[in-house]
């Protein structure tokens, strides 16, 4: 496993130079060298978890596996990724993608980092109120990986049932923090914010509807409206 604390830097630092050094290397090069490690040795799966953040605004549509993608910056190395790993199926293996949405949990280091600034009276989500967001509590990673075993080689997207609009997950957050309201960055923050910042400002309605069917795996926190007030009362 990768720790992605490694990977992903702060949110203070995500805009600096090289910040995202790590990230692109670990799903550029050393991708390409587990894939070609595998190959050599005759290990026949690979099963890695990605995220949905490579696809592109899609505003009220759901957003399927076959959704045009349009991932730039940091993110795009996401895609990169994929196409190393494929390589694995090309020569008779299977590979398993997994486009998670964004993880949550008390035991995740940028959620902390969320509830930390909402009991502050703050939030860094850039984006219209409007637009959608999906998300995995973290507990449901590993369960999904395990489901991920029996599954075709294959892209699938993995999020829990129901996707918020912006202003509602605001909201929920506020409410899990005892605030009123929370303050967020002004908008002309978005353009100088990271690729990670501004791919997640757009609307991404994502469904999980084909994992489901291919393995039968659901969630066990379905929607961050149990998830979130669970996670605060867990931080401190």
């Amino acid at each position: 496993m990768i720790d992605h604390r490694v990977s992903i830097p702060p949110t203070f630092r995500a805009a600096l130079p090289g910040a995202w050094r790590t990230f692109r290397y670990l799903r550029d090069e050393a991708t390409a060298q587990l894939v070609d490690a595998m190959l050599d040795v005759g290990v026949e799966r690979l099963i890695r978890d990605l995220v949905t953040f490579v696809y592109a605004d899609a505003g009220e549509h759901w957003i399927d596996e076959d959704a045009p993608v349009a991932a730039s910056g940091a993110m795009a190395a996401n895609l990169v990724a994929e196409r190393h790993i494929e390589r694995l199926a090309t020569a008779g293996g299977a590979s398993v993608v997994l486009r998670c949405g964004m993880f949550y949990g008390p035991d995740d280091a940028m959620s902390v980092e969320t509830v930390r600034l909402a009991r502050r009276g703050a939030a860094l989500f850039v984006g219209p109120g409007s637009s959608w967001h999906s998300a995995l509590r973290t507990d449901d990673v590993g369960p999904a990986v395990t489901a991920a075993l029996s599954a075709p080689s294959g892209v699938y997207n993995v999020v829990d049932d129901e996707p918020l609009r912006r202003a509602d997950l605001l909201g929920l957050l506020a409410s899990s923090a005892k605030r009123s309201r929370l303050r967020r960055p002004a908008g002309f923050i978005v353009p100088l914010a990271s690729a990670a910042a501004r791919v997640q400002a757009g609307s991404q309605r994502v469904s999980t509807a084909r994992f489901h069917e291919v393995t039968g795996w659901n969630p066990t926190v379905p929607s961050r409206r149990h998830g979130w007030p669970a996670a605060f009362e867990r931080i401190r």
